[in-house]
């Protein structure tokens, strides 16, 4: 049975808004018709549901860590990225029944508020099962963390025998920050990207306290180290920005950077000339929530890069809400909706390769259809999402 549906106005990403649209969907979801009310009344559709607002294709969440959603409300925020790393660690271990509930608890509330597709996080396989019957598409990063270089192996062996747990779920092998993965274990991750199609996700100057460490072996991260016992002397070595350090591991392969709080015009300069498939993914609510900052994304918007949406986990976030990241957006940054929209579905789609049936409204597509509010002037007004498909 088609079911047809007009509203205000139609995003349909692809292409350009339709005021006073109409689309209409199949039993299974899949798009049928997008056009003109006119159009619609010239081929004879009856039972039009009505909706007051705007339509948009279901969100894709580019950046979570499911597995972090038991840590709800136990983070101070706004403490600074070290000390967040540090909570983390010493707050993650739970019961493994209470991780799966909450983690279950956290895909039903992502579902709810119309997200279709998530790039989720790994450093464990007790989400697995939570995925295979989940509604939401996922492709989970499975990260890999070590900074001895002697332990390469060893880490990188840790890595592939939890990929073990997702080998029927599209999964890649990542590493977790520049800073956590030493050069031998970035050479480990892109032998394997040369084998395998693989795309990697990693945390990206999300703190200056990272560049600090990179540029002059200082700042908040020697205390890190301190805490886990070890040395990264490496840091000292380079003299270099993060991006330097690391980028030339990962540049066969696409490639998204998580957070870029503290990125530089020369930073993406640098990442542009040396990546030629990159995304830059942008967690307004849990930026805020660590650093109590937000990227230039201006200045991102500028450079013309690909930019994509993420949540974060509820270790740093109130909620798992792309529409919320958006509204964030539009607040500190003026961000025409067009352009969000776009960060949120299409390009989302692209990173995680599934923008042939995810990411906008277009006839033959099964992307989700969200109702959200927008006024005149094409502001979000809420953070409310009421999910049509």
């Amino acid at each position: 049975m088609i079911k047809h549906y007009t509203a205000d106005i139609i995003f349909p990403i692809v292409g350009s808004p339709i005021e006073n649209g109409v689309v209409s969907v199949d039993q299974d979801g899949k798009i049928t018709f997008i056009g003109t009310r006119k159009e619609a009344d010239s081929l004879g559709f009856n039972e039009i549901e009505i909706v007051k607002g705007a339509i948009v294709p279901g969100f894709v969440n580019a950046h979570c860590h499911l597995e972090l959603s038991h840590m709800l409300g136990k983070v101070t925020p706004k403490s600074g990225l070290v000390d967040f790393l540090i909570s983390i660690m010493k707050l993650r271990a739970s019961e493994e029944a209470v991780i799966i509930k909450e983690a279950s608890n956290a895909d039903a509330l992502m579902f709810e508020n119309g997200i279709v597709a998530v790039g989720d996080i790994s450093n464990l396989s007790i989400t697995s099962s939570i995925k295979e019957k989940s509604k939401i598409y996922y492709h989970t990063f499975i990260e890999t963390l070590g900074v001895d270089p002697k332990r390469a192996d060893v880490a990188f062996e840790r890595a592939l025998n939890i990929q073990e747990a997702f080998k029927y779920q599209p999964r890649s092998l990542v590493p977790h920050a520049p800073y956590s993965v030493s050069q031998a274990l970035f050479k480990l991750l892109e032998s394997y990207g040369e084998q395998h199609v693989n795309i990697y996700s990693i945390h990206n100057q999300e703190s200056e306290q990272e560049n600090q460490l990179f540029e002059n072996g200082e700042g908040d991260f020697l205390k890190l180290y301190e805490f886990l016992n070890t040395e990264f002397p490496a840091a000292v070595k380079f003299k270099k920005r993060p991006l330097e350090t690391y980028l030339p591991y990962l540049s066969k392969q696409t490639t998204v950077l998580v957070h870029n709080t503290y990125i530089s015009s020369a930073d993406l300069n640098y990442a542009k000339e040396t990546h030629n498939d990159l995304y830059f993914c942008l967690c307004p609510a849990a930026n805020l929530y660590i650093e109590d900052r937000l990227p230039d994304v201006q200045m991102l918007q500028r450079a013309g890069v690909n930019l994509v949406i993420g949540t974060d986990s509820l270790a740093s976030n109130h909620t798992l809400n792309i529409l919320e990241e958006l509204l964030i957006l539009q607040q500190f940054s003026d961000v025409p909706l067009v352009d969000s929209l776009a960060w949120a579905t299409i390009n989302g789609a692209k990173l995680l390769n599934v923008e042939d049936r995810l990411g906008s409204i277009e006839i033959g597509k099964s992307p989700g259809l969200n109702l959200i509010s927008v006024d005149s002037h094409r502001k979000i007004l809420n953070n409310k999402v009421r999910r049509l498909v």
